[in-house]
């Protein structure tokens, strides 16, 4: 019994020491971990914070040469708005071409042009200006520019800028433009430049505009101009009732060239006999000749 006591005792006692040492064994392990683990994080650390730190600088480093390319483009657009402004119009004229090239090169200062456009007064360097913006019709600036005059009171602006949508094929250019002819306290001008940007895309004009020049056309107190290019919207889309619209206005005596030279055009799109239409256009005497030349042309003669 005492033996067996002892063999208990020892063998409890073997047990312990095992339990002891896989205890130290695994605090020991558990140290030379943490030894480990503290030795390589510093690094890991360090190295996302470089990391971290190198990016935010290389972000920093392109915002700020973003900021300072928006600036320049800043500075350089009130710089050219300036120049526009003060510019005479012999050197807006003389410009037109470098002004063209410098916007087609730089297309981000086409906006500058653009708010020179809406504040000059003179209409021939309205013109001018607007024919640099025609190829950018699409920038959201410049063409927020011209929808904003083509719908406005201001004639001058409204005329050109119909004009210059138009050219560019913009969708909006074909509402405004019938706007226009239809405006009844618009200027001659305007309406005559409604008319013109309708041709532009005269498959899409509503019949109601085809209506509305001949109405303009056919009446002989309205502004020439006006009716010249009414003419020249008919002649676009004619019907056989447009040959006696033709015919009556080239029988005016007193019709200036521009008008007899565009009833002309449509008595030919209606299908008129050519040399009926260059003997009443030989009729009109101008004083550049140019009725006559016309009608020479019509008829095949030198």
């Amino acid at each position: 019994m005492k033996r067996l006591a002892l063999v208990a005792t020892l063998l409890s006692l073997g047990a312990a020491l095992a339990l002891l040492r896989d205890s130290e064994s695994t605090r020991t392990a558990t140290r030379a971990a943490s030894k480990t683990h503290a030795s390589s994080t510093p690094p890991l650390e360090a190295h996302a914070h470089l990391s971290v730190h190198s990016t935010i600088e290389h972000s920093a480093e392109g915002l700020a040469s973003k900021l300072a390319a928006r600036a320049a483009a800043t500075d350089d657009r009130a710089e050219l708005e300036a120049e526009l402004m003060a510019a005479s119009r012999r050197e807006l004229e003389e410009g037109r071409a470098r002004l063209e090239k410098l916007l087609r090169d730089r297309p981000e200062l086409a906006p500058a042009a653009a708010h020179a456009f809406a504040k000059l007064g003179d209409r021939e360097e309205i013109f001018l200006l607007s024919r640099a913006l025609v190829e950018h019709a699409g920038d959201p600036e410049v063409h927020a520019t011209l929808v904003e005059a083509a719908r406005g009171a201001e004639s001058t602006h409204r005329e050109i800028a119909l004009l210059a949508l138009a050219s560019a094929r913009d969708e909006e250019a074909l509402p405004l433009a019938r706007a226009a002819l239809d405006d009844v306290s618009a200027a001659p001008t305007v309406k005559a430049a409604g008319a013109w940007a309708l041709a532009r895309d005269a498959e899409h004009a509503p019949q109601a505009a085809f209506a509305a020049a001949r109405a303009l056309a056919a009446s002989p107190a309205e502004d020439a101009h006006l009716r010249a290019e009414a003419l020249h919207l008919v002649a676009e889309a004619p019907d056989a009732s447009d040959r006696a619209l033709a015919a009556a206005t080239l029988a005016e005596p007193a019709a200036p060239a521009e008008v007899a030279l565009a009833a002309a055009r449509l008595a030919l799109a209606a299908g008129e006999d050519r040399a009926l239409v260059a003997r009443a256009l030989a009729a009109h005497e101008d004083r550049a000749g140019l009725c006559a030349r016309a009608a020479r042309t019509i008829e095949g003669t030198p």
